[in-house]
């Protein structure tokens, strides 16, 4: 049984918690590395001296941070990352993130560098074991929730998930969004005929249907339409693309900058 305190050890005690707790917000591993004590024992002495515990206060609380930035306003930079997301990237209750290969560098480099502008945060890179496969990550409940509001789930196929309908509101958005899905879920190659061939490959048939409908409204058109995959194969389309909206990632504008010649 804990001894009796004095009172004036009890008015210290309370001041010194009260300070480091309440004023000075820091948590209960900061608290117990200054004052030399264990967690349990921090916890314990906050709720016998009756200092409300102040869980939801503390930075990281439920992958809740404080050094994030909640878009107020749509931007080309945020229509981008969403096509980014609606092509490799996934949400969890927690954590966004944006599976790519590892051996694309500068387009990882790129997607940070995006992310922190519309996040202002800096995500994390994990190389995954025995692929050549990375995550882009962060984790935030309110980013979560606000691409939540924004139409995303957590299983796109099963969903069949579309593009967010403030997307399509101005050609910027458009061209912004379609160029971040091609860069992760499109491919560029060559046909044995000589011809370079882009396509649009996803298994919600609902997010092709959208992405496709954009690229119409763009005035560039498919060659073939499937219920997976849609191509762009004419070099008249190919070359309107290029120049329309483009390419982020260096592998893809490479190779048509190389084939187009």
């Amino acid at each position: 049984m804990a001894r009796r305190w004095t009172s004036g050890e009890e008015n210290l005690l309370r001041s010194v918690l009260n300070t480091l707790y309440v004023k000075r917000n820091l948590s209960l591993k900061e608290i117990s590395q200054i004052m030399a004590l264990s967690q349990s024992t921090i916890y314990k002495r906050l709720i016998r001296l009756k200092i409300p515990i102040q869980r939801h206060k503390k930075p990281g609380y439920n992958n809740k941070l404080t050094n994030i930035s909640i878009p107020r306003t749509r931007t080309s930079e945020l229509a981008e990352l969403v096509g980014i997301l609606l092509g490799d990237g996934n949400i969890t209750s927690t954590q966004v993130r944006v599976t790519i290969d590892s051996r694309e560098r500068e387009y990882i480099a790129y997607i940070r560098l995006l992310i922190e502008k519309v996040f202002g945060i800096q995500p994390k890179v994990m190389q995954r074991k025995n692929c050549n496969a990375a995550d882009i990550y962060f984790g935030s409940v309110e980013a979560v929730r606000f691409l939540e509001e924004m139409g995303f789930v957590r299983n796109k196929v099963k969903f069949q998930i579309g593009v967010p309908k403030w997307t399509s509101c101005s050609k910027v958005f458009k061209r912004s969004l379609i160029r971040g899905f091609c860069d992760t879920d499109g491919s560029v190659y060559l046909l044995k005929s000589g011809q370079v061939q882009i396509s649009f490959t996803n298994r919600s048939k609902k997010l092709l249907e959208d992405l496709n409908n954009m690229l119409e409204s763009l005035s560039i058109r498919a060659s073939r339409v499937g219920s997976k995959s849609f191509y762009l194969t004419r070099k008249s389309e190919v070359v309107k693309y290029r120049e329309d909206i483009g390419f982020s990632n260096p592998k893809h504008r490479l190779k048509i900058q190389n084939w187009l010649k």
